[in-house]
């Protein structure tokens, strides 16, 4: 292997971090919000966007209370009166498509998107 072997890998492998770095960064989905669902009723909208980092969401309804955290891209259940504690349990979400459910507060946090990402001939 020559000199100018080991050149031309260290700038392909420059080359190919420099892409995976650029495209990680977009998120497909646009602007993310955090859609609260109680018995299938919206009860909240929060954008993940990073304007409401650290705020604390107490959700009382008839069925118990469930205190929601969000942070900057993500939201999490830090609280819940319900036995088994399951939506607490599982920890942050981040992506779209992802919820948090609180089965007997009837209770259903998701990750949502404004735009729609276009399927490709795998996915459908």
């Amino acid at each position: 292997m020559t000199k100018w072997d080991k050149w031309i890998i260290v700038v392909a492998l420059i080359l190919s971090l420099s892409f995976v770095l650029f495209f990680a960064r977009k998120d497909p989905y646009g602007k993310k919000r955090a859609v609260v669902r109680v018995d299938g009723k919206i009860q909240a909208e929060i954008p993940l966007d990073g304007s409401r980092i650290g705020d604390r969401i107490t959700f009382q309804t008839k069925y118990g209370r469930n205190v929601l955290e969000v942070g900057d891209g993500w939201v999490r259940m830090i609280e819940a009166t319900c036995p088994d504690m399951l939506d607490v349990k599982q920890g942050k979400i981040t992506r779209v498509g992802e919820r948090i459910i609180c089965l007997p507060h009837r209770l259903v946090v998701e990750i949502i998107g404004e735009e729609a990402v276009e399927l490709d001939a795998l996915s459908r």
